[in-house]
């Protein structure tokens, strides 16, 4: 009870909330050490550059996995995280860097080859894909997949009418 109490004192009535959760998950190592392909790297940068999004470590106990959400509704977009490949059926204990992205049903079903795309990683198989980050995807697939999941993510006053 001391450490709620601690907390209590702490922090008035109105305390932000966004402020205590950075101060209960606080990440001490850079994005640049935790997700190690260029590739990664590359994803992080345009999403900042293109939408203004900033990784979230909303689990103290996965400091390996980010989200991306929008401001407006709080809808993720994106996730990135560092698994074993074995995880994903792969022959290999390496830790992979994957993104898992909400895209159509018929889309997902067309990419799907358990070697570079893969249903969606603790994710609605049938709506989110899982993409290695890797190289062996062009990263421009990789951008396009990104924006398409954006997009189908907004409010729906926000989504572009067709």
């Amino acid at each position: 009870m001391a450490f709620f109490e601690n907390i209590h004192k702490h922090f008035s009535s109105e305390v932000n909330l966004t402020e205590l959760s950075s101060l209960c998950y606080n990440l001490t190592m850079p994005s640049s050490q935790i997700f190690q392909h260029p590739q990664a790297q590359t994803l992080i940068s345009y999403i900042r550059d293109e939408y203004g999004g900033e990784l979230e470590f909303l689990w103290a106990d996965s400091p390996d996995t980010a989200v991306w959400r929008h401001p407006e509704n709080h809808k993720w977009y994106g996730i990135i995280f560092a698994l074993p490949a074995r995880k994903l059926s792969l022959d290999s204990d390496d830790l992979v860097d994957v993104a898992n992205f909400k895209l159509p049903p018929d889309m997902i079903a067309d990419l799907i080859d358990h070697e570079h795309f893969f249903e969606g990683y603790h994710m609605n198989k049938t709506h989110w894909l899982t993409i290695k980050l890797d190289g062996t995807v062009p990263t421009d697939q990789i951008l396009t997949l990104l924006d398409i999941s954006y997009r189908l993510t907004l409010p729906r006053s926000m989504q572009p009418h067709p």
